[in-house]
């Protein structure tokens, strides 16, 4: 990273992604195989008001859909989120998802926005229990055919969350391991 850069041009990155934007990707349509999308500055670490303005600068230079990594925990709420407008007209997508509530997760769908869960990736950087397998607070809600299938992946992602935790614990407390673990 060029830190001279990051210092005198802070907002540097949205200078490139117009670029990018009018040079590579003139037509922008829904019939186009590769479209533009933007992504804003980390919300865990952005202020509010720099997000908002990053999603618009997004809108303001035809990106077909936005995405913003949320929910590791530390994330503004989404009431922040609604009362600076952000969801807009242009497609958003969250990605994550993991420590949004019911009634957060009802908001994102009341106001159109999609959402993104890569179970994988959320299991191994240990970003909480992935939503897309999330038991909702309601289990009557949940459709009996589906129930299963959703109890099933809790239990094994729970046990799996407790062999990763039982094969590292010794790593980082200073016992010596016998070596048995693969």
């Amino acid at each position: 990273m060029d830190k001279e850069r990051e210092v005198e041009t802070p907002d540097w990155k949205l200078g490139y992604a117009k670029r990018i934007r009018e040079t590579f990707f003139k037509s922008n349509e829904l019939e186009n195989r590769l479209r533009f999308g933007f992504a804003p500055s980390e919300p865990d670490a952005a202020p509010i008001d720099k997000l908002a303005t990053e999603i618009e600068f997004g809108r303001s230079i035809g990106a077909a859909v936005i995405t913003a990594h949320i929910s590791f925990g530390k994330w503004v709420s989404l009431d922040s989120l609604i009362k600076e407008n952000c969801w807009g007209k242009t497609w958003m997508v969250l990605s994550h998802c993991n420590t949004l509530k019911d009634d957060e997760l009802d908001a994102v769908k009341r106001n159109g926005v999609g959402t993104s869960s890569t179970p994988d990736t959320e299991f191994q950087m240990g970003m909480c229990h992935p939503v897309a397998f999330r038991t909702p607070s309601n289990i009557s809600a949940v459709p009996h055919n589906a129930l299963p299938k959703l109890l099933l992946t809790n239990t094994v992602y729970h046990q799996c969350f407790c062999a990763l935790h039982g094969s590292t614990v010794p790593l980082f407390c200073g016992i010596p391991g016998d070596n048995t673990w693969p």
